[in-house]
């Protein structure tokens, strides 16, 4: 399956890669909801060309480094934690990390 762009060369995308392609399905799924969340979170209209692109790269940057995050922390691989943990909590530890991600779009 080929992956948007904003996950190309990502740890997520790695991640998901290396998952069943059912599976790798459902948790893009939950990305993608991550991604609509922070679009109306952050105010973006969603008819604008770029709001969908720019919530789906901050989404998939929180959750990369979320990912990122928890798989150094636990001691596993990244694919293990995706599988295991969802993509809307892997965004909140990568906010902990990472607190510009708390920043509302421009």
């Amino acid at each position: 399956a080929k992956l948007p762009r904003q996950l190309r060369g990502t740890l997520l995308g790695e991640a998901l890669a290396k998952l069943p392609a059912a599976r790798a399905a459902d948790l893009l799924g939950y990305v993608l909801g991550v991604a609509n969340s922070l679009a109306v979170a952050d105010g973006l209209v969603l008819s604008e060309r770029e709001s969908v692109p720019q919530a789906l790269e901050k989404a998939v940057r929180g959750i990369d480094t979320g990912l990122r995050e928890l798989s150094r922390a636990r001691g596993q691989a990244p694919e293990e934690v995706l599988d295991r943990t969802a993509p809307l909590d892997l965004f909140r530890v990568g906010a902990t990390v990472d607190p510009t991600l708390k920043e509302r779009a421009k």
